[in-house]
């Protein structure tokens, strides 16, 4: 399909479902346009299934979107610098032991566990499914969402150092998750021969320490030049010119694109606030990057919701996705308590608030189903992974998306929203 009506009908969906969520339904956006298109979806499967063939051609032009592609290679990019450039740098550093732990040894641990314990309930459901196609599951499914979690935590009442930890593990696991996924589609191709621990660890330099240096670079970079001008549409080219410029040069040069975004917005970011830059500035940088933030944001979910029509509806993928999804959280609870024990004391075994809203704040989203879809075509389990992956992340968008921001106000009365405070 042409990409000029792609785009057409994916802003007009997001328009409309944003009005009624806004107007009639009043959840929170990430949820209320999930939820909207899911039930457009469901609509039109359910007419197909009753003989109304004539939806057939509105299938095809709505489920005509490449997610992984427009995810990929087009929004993630432009939600992680947005993300990025709204967090202050100076907040995370005083947590850094930690994060670089959650985002790295407790995606290891998630993706074993998960890997684990869905092999364990396959075999019991009688579901076709090798060990290794589920740690690939787990590769995929560990890695926690930024975009979700940015949204969901918005206006709670969570403390500012357990924000800091939620949010700066988020922003930074993608890469461990990307690697870990990438490493077990080559095991499960055949190709072990290229595979050793000097390589792999060698890969995760690069992809970190590569997108580290280049995204911080840039940053820099950039920061100087936006010192020197005054003019506010200019400002923004130029850091729409970091997100198009070093997300390509970080897929050029096989650095992890995602950490390439996230450095970049930070530095930027701290920039804006040691207020290196005139008001104007300052406020036009905010101003725009809000708004693709926001507009981005709501089409990711509405893609959510459409992806429903091209992917494996069968029941046995669904109700492993249901316990999949139980089986997630459970698991969050041992990668997020070992870390936090390991980096900070064994006296954050007694701050159970923390860790249970560590644990609920792990939700996982768009990122999940690329991955799922960039599997090789060549795994015959691929479709199964592709439902469960999908059960899950829709579990996690509607469940802990509505029950986050109501446990955490209810366990920290004392603490402001965000509302509140401003």
């Amino acid at each position: 399909m042409d990409l000029q009506y792609l785009i057409a009908m994916l802003i007009c969906i997001t328009a409309v479902a944003s009005f009624i969520n806004n107007r009639y339904i009043h959840l929170p956006k990430a949820i209320g346009l999930t939820i909207f298109t899911l039930f457009l979806s469901l609509g039109i499967m359910s007419l197909l299934a009753i003989g109304q063939y004539w939806v057939l051609p509105i299938k095809a032009f709505l489920g005509g979107i490449n997610f992984n592609a427009t995810v990929m290679d087009g929004m993630i990019s432009y939600l992680l610098f947005a993300g990025a450039l709204h967090i202050n740098a100076a907040e995370l550093i005083p947590y850094k032991k930690v994060i670089i732990s959650l985002a790295t040894t407790s995606v290891l641990i998630s993706c074993f566990l998960i890997g684990y314990f869905v092999w364990t309930a396959t075999r019991f459901l009688h579901v076709p499914m090798d060990f290794l196609s589920c740690l690939l599951f787990g590769a995929l499914i560990a890695p926690t969402d930024p975009v979700c979690v940015l949204s969901a935590m918005k206006n709670s009442r969570t403390p500012q150092s357990i924000r800091m930890k939620i949010t700066g593990e988020s922003i930074f696991n993608d890469a461990a998750g990307i690697l870990l996924f990438f490493v077990i589609v080559q095991l499960i191709e055949g190709k072990t021969y290229a595979f050793s621990y000097g390589k792999t660890l060698w890969l995760l330099v690069w992809q970190g320490g590569g997108g580290i240096l280049l995204g911080y670079s840039l940053g820099i970079f950039v920061s100087y030049f936006l010192r020197r001008t005054r003019d506010a549409h200019t400002a923004v080219l130029m850091t729409l010119a970091v997100v198009t410029g070093g997300y390509s040069v970080a897929t050029f040069i096989k650095v992890s694109g995602p950490i390439c975004m996230v450095l970049a917005g930070l530095v930027i970011g701290s920039q804006c606030r040691k207020t290196h830059f005139t008001k104007s500035i300052v406020s036009g940088l905010y101003n725009f990057w809000g708004l693709i933030d926001g507009m981005l944001n709501s089409c990711l979910f509405v893609l959510i919701g459409l992806e429903l029509l091209t992917i494996d509806t069968r029941i046995v993928s669904l109700i492993v996705g249901a316990i999949a999804f139980f089986i997630i959280i459970l698991t969050r609870i041992v990668s997020v308590t070992i870390p936090t024990v390991l980096f900070e004391s064994i006296k954050s075994l007694k701050n159970w608030r923390m860790l249970s809203v560590m644990t609920l704040g792990g939700m996982r989203g768009g990122l999940s189903i690329a991955l799922a879809l960039s599997i090789p075509d060549s795994n015959q389990y691929k479709s199964t992974i592709i439902g469960i992956t999908y059960t899950v992340v829709v579990f996690s968008i509607i469940l802990q998306g509505l029950s986050l921001q109501h446990f955490v106000n209810y366990i920290f009365p004392e603490q402001k929203t965000t509302e509140e405070a401003e």
